[in-house]
């Protein structure tokens, strides 16, 4: 994997997707990272949990991603949580008002709880 590269891992957890995301998340790899989140949502589980623990860096395009994945998780009545990412990651969700409106919790273990 180069530093510009996104590696995405997709796990069921007893009826929860977790997408573990790796490494950059901007125009080339967003449709990747949105496909496995339309993935994820036919699966219809109670719980989606974005991984961003390694997730480098994030762009306007990851962004657009994660606000279409929030309405869709909204609209369907199905929870969506991100485990808290680097400072960079977190900066940016902060600055565009993102951090307030999705739940964002600091461990994997923490995220399960939310059901």
């Amino acid at each position: 994997m180069t530093s510009s590269e996104l590696e995405l891992e997709v796990r069921d957890d007893d009826g929860a997707i977790i997408i573990a995301a790796k490494g950059e998340l901007d125009m080339t790899s967003a449709d990747s990272f949105a496909g496995e989140l339309e993935r994820a949502t036919q699966a219809h589980p109670q719980l989606i949990v974005l991984d961003f623990s390694f997730l480098q860096f994030i762009d306007s395009s990851g962004l657009a991603a994660l606000v279409k994945a929030q309405q869709e998780a909204q609209a369907s009545g199905r929870a969506l949580v991100i485990v808290r990412g680097p400072h960079q990651v977190e900066q940016l969700l902060e600055l565009t008002g993102l951090a307030q409106r999705m739940t964002i919790v600091d461990s994997l273990a923490e995220a399960r709880r939310t059901r």
